[in-house]
């Protein structure tokens, strides 16, 4: 199971546990955003895929925009398959429980989801979503293996070569991106007239506790009869979903017929299908709070930092903000785009909430990712609608089509720094010679500034002095990083910070599987404590006292010839490391009692060496003999 999770990972799947035997049960909405760290001892791949788990691949750009068709029967694993060679596109599948996985990358991006219900017998997961993979155990204890796997890795397909889908109407679908990683669906086509309710019984209804399952899977029939539905469409969704629940199956027919016994309406009233139009504010704010950023002076020891942190709130709502104005950005992904560190980032956002007027305000956390939300205040967003109407909306130095940042290491700190790239690009886009004074006045910038600038220029060669003033020489972002970030030791900072929070956010995520993890295995010991003190019968006394034997707390012996001490309920008749026939001596100190605690057990078990600190203050070995390089 770790080789396999491992060789995954290398092909760069988002690969990740889940409880053996079960599709779901671990976290995994983090890891939408990242992938788990490659190497890390205790929280990478290897590392948590220890044991017996079930392999699940996240579907996404985090999996180079893999998107998977997922088949519900035979007939559609075949039909979809027969497509991709019709058009020579390589096959990699996976045989599942009722149907079989479809793997394949999207050339353009992320491919937005197409939802159960509106194909045949099939869904697309390409976003925020995932499956599990070869290897893996179905709830009906049925194994996931590799059907075909054509070429080293998945296809890479565009959008207009998956031009067979059509839905249950017979209607052509055109596959079609995320927004921006935004959670809505990018085209209406994918949306499901299922409710949310019958949705989750169709990805997750094997896994339901006995009370429930015949409720829930008459609710779906419901559902299903009152959206159009065939009783022999239902049958073909729901049967195999009641049976892996522990559902008899002549039970399971029995209540999709009684569903289907009368006329039904929809759980959820139907929607009129029509696009929203974007709000004012969801489509020109950024632009509003562009101008009024442009608009301000920024001078004093902190203006080039409240600045630059600002036009990466700006960049950031430029992607995506929702109709309300509000957009998510994390204190690292700040970081990065306004090339400052972490600190510099916490201390600007605080001082662009707490000005006069506030230029930003707090709007919670993404249930997500848990990065920040904010929004611009309607103050600074009158401003610069007020300034636009009648000013051009962007200055010429900053009227990129793509960003509104630039992208060289140029703009670090210690080569030209944000100060200076402001200048440099403000005179190029002026297009004339200027004098100190006239282009501060034009930048909104203290004519300090503006020399200071001006002399690193000189020193890199990207300014010359004439009769009417200093003219700017163009350079490309490559020149830039050559003809200043290089000299200036620069070159490559942005790419190191950015690897940097990448690996941070995947220990963080790995941490977070961990502690799960540890918690599921807290669980289950505790279980399996209260099923055994629930059984204690007198007619089943003999039975739990020879369980408690069998699984009773391992023990310290120590052999009185070498010192060594073993740890086993029963100790063996010769000691390994002195060959002798020996007498052991059970040890019943403090180091025992800890042998009994699950989390050490577990550590064990993962291959962990547990160590107590001793009087003379070091830390030793709980079970000597043991030490970091053991097997």
């Amino acid at each position: 199971m770790q080789d396999e999770a491992l060789k995954l990972y290398e092909l760069g799947f988002n690969v990740f546990p889940q409880p053996y035997g079960q599709k779901a049960g671990m976290p995994w909405k983090q890891l939408q955003y990242t992938r788990l760290h490659p190497e890390h001892p205790q929280v990478g791949v290897a590392a948590l895929f220890r044991g017996q788990w079930n392999i699940a691949v996240m579907c996404g750009r985090t999996s180079g925009n893999l998107f998977v068709l997922d088949c519900e029967t035979d007939e559609s694993f075949r039909q979809h398959k027969s497509q991709l060679r019709a058009r020579n596109i390589p096959v990699w599948s996976v045989e599942t429980a009722r149907g079989g996985h479809l793997y394949l990358r999207c050339a353009e991006g992320e491919v937005a989801n197409i939802e159960s219900g509106i194909m045949h017998d099939c869904e697309l997961r390409g976003s925020k979503g995932y499956v599990l993979t070869a290897e893996s155990i179905h709830p009906s204890g049925l194994k996931y293996r590799w059907l075909d796997h054509e070429g080293k890795t998945p296809p890479v397909v565009s959008l207009k070569q998956i031009d067979w889908l059509t839905d249950i109407n017979g209607k052509p679908i055109r596959l079609r991106l995320t927004r921006g990683g935004s959670k809505n669906s990018a085209y209406t086509a994918n949306f499901s007239p299922l409710s949310r309710a019958t949705q989750d019984y169709l990805a997750n209804g094997s896994r339901i506790a006995p009370g429930s399952r015949n409720n829930r899977l008459f609710s779906a029939a419901c559902d299903m009869a009152g959206n159009g539905y065939s009783e022999h469409e239902a049958e073909q969704q729901l049967i195999a979903i009641a049976s892996s629940s522990g559902l008899p199956a002549r039970e399971a027919y029995a209540t999709i017929r009684s569903a289907f016994s009368r006329e039904r309406k929809p759980a959820r009233p139907a929607r009129q299908q029509t696009a929203k139009q974007p709000t004012e504010v969801q489509q020109h704010g950024w632009k509003y709070a562009l101008a009024y950023c442009e608009a301000q002076t920024w001078t004093g020891r902190t203006g080039s930092s409240d600045r630059a942190v600002l036009l990466a709130l700006i960049e950031k709502a430029r992607l995506v903000s929702n109709e309300k104005g509000i957009f998510r950005a994390s204190t690292r992904e700040i970081s990065v785009l306004a090339r400052v560190g972490i600190n510099t980032v916490q201390n600007a956002l605080k001082r662009l909430q707490e000005g006069a007027p506030p230029i930003i305000f707090y709007s919670g956390r993404d249930n997500t990712s848990q990065a920040s939300l904010w929004k611009f205040s309607s103050i600074i967003l009158r401003e610069g609608k007020r300034k636009t109407e009648s000013s051009p909306p962007v200055p010429p130095w900053i009227s990129r089509s793509d960003s509104v940042l630039c992208e060289t290491d140029a703009i670090e700190r210690g080569a030209l720094g944000h100060s200076g790239m402001r200048v440099y690009e403000g005179l190029l886009a002026l297009g004339c010679p200027m004098l100190p004074s006239p282009l501060a006045a034009e930048l909104r910038m203290s004519v300090h500034q503006v020399n200071y600038a001006l002399r690193k220029m000189r020193l890199y060669g990207l300014v010359v002095r004439e009769k009417k003033g200093w003219r700017a020489l163009s350079a490309t972002p490559a020149q830039l990083d050559e003809r200043v970030a290089r000299p200036s030791r620069r070159l490559g900072r942005g790419r190191r910070r950015v690897r940097r929070y990448a690996e941070q956010r995947m220990i963080y995520v790995g941490r977070i599987v961990w502690r799960a993890r540890i918690d599921m295995y807290l669980a289950e010991a505790k279980r399996q404590s209260l099923l055994q003190s629930d059984s204690c019968s007198e007619g089943e006394s003999c039975l739990i006292v020879e369980q408690d034997e069998g699984s009773a707390e391992l023990k310290l012996w120590k052999c009185p010839n070498c010192g060594q001490v073993h740890f086993a309920d029963v100790p063996p008749d010769m000691c390994d490391f002195c060959r002798d026939f020996t007498t052991w001596k059970l040890l019943g100190d403090a180091r025992s009692g800890l042998l009994s605690d699950p989390l050490i057990l577990f550590g064990i078990e993962l291959g962990g060496v547990p160590y107590v600190r001793g009087p003379d203050g070091k830390e030793h070995p709980l079970l000597p003999g043991m030490t970091d390089e053991s097997p």
